[in-house]
């Protein structure tokens, strides 16, 4: 059960990540990076955490 929820997170998060850089790259506001970066930063907290 928590793999699959660890899979379902880590997608949702790299959705997430994806569409928030093409959003940074148009507009090119700064916060949309800060959001991506943090996303990224919890995906992998949650990696090394889960076990």
């Amino acid at each position: 059960m928590n793999d699959i929820l660890g899979l379902i997170t880590i997608s949702v998060a790299a959705i997430t990540t994806t569409v928030l850089y093409e959003d940074w790259k148009e507009e090119g506001s700064m916060w949309l990076l800060v959001l991506a970066f943090l996303n990224t930063f919890l995906v992998l907290w949650f990696l090394v955490t889960r076990h």
